[in-house]
C-alpha cells in the first residue's frame, strides 16, 4: 500500500479492510491456503507407469533439498510414497541463495490427457482497463499449492530423491494442466465480478476501480501481465526493456530466437517491428548454425535503440464519440499500420502492429501492397473493430477512388472479409 497517496481516512479504511480478512493474508512464506472448490485430476492417455532413475545430487544440496522436503511435508504441501510412480527432482538455487525444488514431469506431461480450458487474451486483459484510475494486483503465496490434488491422481505426482520417495497433497508446479486447473478455479471464484472491477489470468490478478470508493489501494502504476499500466496508459515492463537492450550478440540460432520472442512480446510499442527484425528471423530457418551479417546486426542494433523509448499506449475509449482510426502505410517490404484515437484532444496511439512481405506481396503493384496492408490491418485489428465504426487513412491517392469505380475481381476479393 502506497500509503503517500492516501488520505488518514483513506488509510484507516485499508486498516479495517485488511483486519477483516486477515484469514486470506498469509504471514509467511509456508502459510499457504487451502480450497475445496476444485481439485486437480491427472487424465492418462494409457496406464503405464513412470519410473525414472535418481539424479545424482552434491552432498551439500542434498542435504537442503531433504530439509526443506521435510518443511513441505509439515505444511501439508506432499506425503511419503510407497507406490512405484517416480519423477526426477531438479534442485534449483536462487539467486538470493534460496533453494527451489521442482519436479521434470516431462515424460508424465507426455502421458497425459490435454486440458484445453480456455485462457483470456492478454491484449484484451491489458486493453480492458480504460477509465479504471486506481489498480492493485494480487499475489497469491504458492498459487498452484492451494489446489488439492485429486485422492486418484495423487500417486502420479511421485517423485525420488536419493534418500525419500514422495507424493504431493497440492498441486504442483510443472503439470502440463495446471494453468488451465487454476485459471479455471479463479473463474469459479471471481464469476461475480465483471472485468470492470477484474480481471485475473491464471495466478496474476488485478483490480480496478475509477474511485477509491471503488478501490481501496491508491497506486499509481501496477504491472500486470508482463506490463505496467497505470491511468495513463499501457508500457511495457521495465524487466522486459532491460532484457532487450541488454542482450548480448546472439552467437546461436536459439539466442536469435530467444532475442526475438522478447521483441514480439513487446511489439505492439513500436512501429514497423515486423519489417524491422525481418533480417534476424530469416536467421531462424531450417539452418542449424547462426550466419550472423550486417543486416541482422543492423536490425539488432536498430531494436535495442527504439526500446529505449517505446511508445506509450493508450486504452480504447469505447464510450467516446471520437472513432477509432487506422493509418497504414504499406512500402516493397512490409506494412506498419496504427490503430488510434483521439482523446483529450490529442491522437493517442492503442496499437503499432506490422507485418513483413513475402516474395509474392513485393511484386505487386504499389497500389495493390497498400490495398493488402488495408486489409491485412482491419483483420489483425477485428478484435477492436468489430461492431463499432471506424476511419481508416492512406496516403495512396488511388484507393479512394475503388469505391466509386468498378473494382477487378482482385481487388473486389481483397474487401471482403
Amino acid at each position: 500500500m502506497n500509503e503517500a497517496n492516501l488520505t488518514k481516512e483513506e488509510n484507516k479504511r485499508v486498516e479495517i479492510l485488511l483486519n477483516k480478512y486477515t484469514k486470506c493474508i498469509s504471514l509467511n512464506d509456508n502459510d499457504v491456503g487451502k480450497t475445496s472448490t476444485i481439485k486437480h485430476n491427472i487424465e492418462l492417455i494409457n496406464d503405464v507407469a513412470i519410473k525414472q532413475p535418481i539424479r545424482r545430487v552434491n552432498g551439500e544440496l542434498a542435504e537442503r533439498s531433504e530439509k526443506t522436503l521435510e518443511q513441505d511435508h509439515t505444511d501439508g504441501i506432499i506425503r511419503p510414497s510407497n507406490l512405484p510412480w517416480s519423477s526426477c527432482i531438479v534442485p534449483i538455487v536462487k539467486k538470493c541463495g534460496g533453494l527451489r525444488l521442482a519436479v521434470d514431469y516431462r515424460v508424465l506431461n507426455s502421458l497425459t490427457v490435454k486440458d484445453s480450458f480456455p485462457l483470456p487474451n492478454l491484449n484484451d486483459a491489458v486493453y480492458n482497463l480504460h477509465g479504471s484510475k486506481y489498480f492493485s494486483t494480487l499475489d497469491l503465496t504458492h498459487r498452484y499449492y492451494n489446489v488439492l490434488m485429486d485422492e486418484q491422481s495423487i500417486p502420479l505426482t511421485a517423485f525420488s530423491t536419493s534418500r525419500s520417495h514422495w507424493e504431493f497433497v497440492r498441486m504442483p508446479f510443472g503439470l502440463c494442466n495446471a494453468g488451465a486447473t487454476f485459471q479455471r478455479l479463479m473463474n469459479l471464484v471471481l464469476r461475480c465480478f465483471s472485468w470492470s472491477e477484474c480481471i485475473c489470468y491464471i495466478d496474476d490478478a488485478l483490480i480496478l476501480g475509477a474511485t477509491f470508493d471503488e478501490h481501496f489501494k491508491n497506486l499509481n502504476k501496477v504491472k500486470f501481465l508482463g506490463y505496467e499500466v497505470s491511468q495513463k496508459g499501457i508500457m511495457p515492463d521495465k524487466k522486459n526493456i532491460e532484457g532487450i537492450t541488454n542482450f548480448p550478440i546472439p552467437k546461436t540460432v536459439k539466442q536469435v530466437c530467444s532475442f526475438i520472442g522478447i521483441v514480439n512480446f513487446c511489439r505492439l510499442h513500436i512501429p514497423n517491428c515486423a519489417t524491422i527484425h525481418k533480417p534476424l528471423s530469416e536467421l531462424t530457418g531450417k539452418a542449424k548454425t547462426l550466419i550472423w551479417n550486417s543486416e541482422a546486426e543492423n536490425a539488432f542494433n536498430q531494436l535495442k535503440k527504439l526500446f529505449t523509448s517505446p511508445q506509450l499506449l493508450a486504452y480504447p475509449d469505447y464510450k467516446s464519440s471520437e472513432p477509432l482510426k487506422i493509418h497504414v502505410d504499406s512500402s516493397l517490404t512490409g506494412a506498419g499500420p496504427i490503430l488510434s484515437q483521439k482523446q483529450g484532444g490529442k491522437i493517442r496511439p492503442i496499437a503499432f502492429i506490422s507485418t513483413s512481405w513475402g516474395i509474392s506481396e513485393q511484386d505487386y503493384a504499389s497500389t495493390a501492397r497498400e490495398l493488402a496492408g488495408l486489409r491485412w490491418a482491419v483483420k489483425k485489428l477485428d478484435p477492436f473493430l468489430r461492431g463499432r465504426k471506424f476511419v481508416m487513412h492512406t496516403d495512396n491517392q488511388p484507393l479512394i477512388y475503388l469505391s466509386n469505380t468498378k473494382c477487378t475481381v482482385f481487388q473486389v476479393g481483397w474487401q471482403e472479409p
